[in-house]
């Protein structure tokens, strides 16, 4: 009996470290599989825009955080307020995961300056419950905008005849390198405020 004991306990030792070894080389391979699925797919700009703060907000000042940017204009009359409204689900899914404000952080960034003055884009943003402790909401000169957008790949045209802007909908992820990992849209059902959170939380955790 002693011996069929020692046996099991051998037996037993060997199962737990099998498990082990094989519970981390699982989690290196997740790992592994997880940030793979992230194609560098060009470099954010820098830039300095104000914020509703009236406060001069540096994108490079985010550089440890993974970030999540929009560029909308507020009297859009048809997808820049459904994705805003998406985005709000986003900043409610990283605060369940602990990610908002700490490891990620959201910018909204204004293509009409002229008529999207601080009061107006502090309304705006209140309207849609947004966190400035991880949300920011910014604006700079029309054009200075636009080139931001170019270099994000984001198409900005001013219909001046209508006074309105074509763009180009979609939210960029950005990693902690400044580097644009991907590009989501909105209307994809596929894509969830989860979904996203789920990426962000896997970028936040490369190196």
């Amino acid at each position: 009996m002693a011996s069929l004991s020692k046996n099991w306990f051998k037996i037993a030792i060997v199962v737990i470290l099998v498990a082990i070894i094989g519970s981390f080389a699982y989690k290196l391979w997740f790992k592994d599989q997880t940030e793979s699925t992230f194609k560098v797919l060009g470099q954010a700009p820098n830039f300095e825009l104000q914020s509703t703060e009236d406060k001069q907000v540096k994108f490079s000042d985010y550089e440890d955080k993974v970030k999540l940017v929009y560029f909308f204009f507020a009297s859009c009359p048809d997808v820049c307020p459904p994705t805003t409204q998406y985005l709000s689900k986003v900043q409610q899914a990283l605060k369940a995961d602990k990610l908002f404000g700490t490891k990620a952080h959201m910018f909204s960034i204004t293509m009409d300056p002229d008529k999207d003055t601080l009061p107006k884009l502090t309304k705006y943003s209140q309207g849609y419950g947004v966190d400035p402790t991880g949300w920011s909401f910014l604006r700079g000169d029309e054009e200075g905008t636009k080139q931001i957008g170019e270099k994000f790949g984001i198409t900005i045209v001013h219909d001046k005849k209508n006074d309105t802007f074509i763009h180009t909908n979609v939210i960029l992820l950005v990693d902690k390198k400044g580097q644009v990992r991907k590009y989501y849209d909105p209307n994809d059902t596929k894509i969830t405020a989860e979904s996203i959170a789920k990426d962000v939380a896997a970028l936040a955790k490369a190196k």
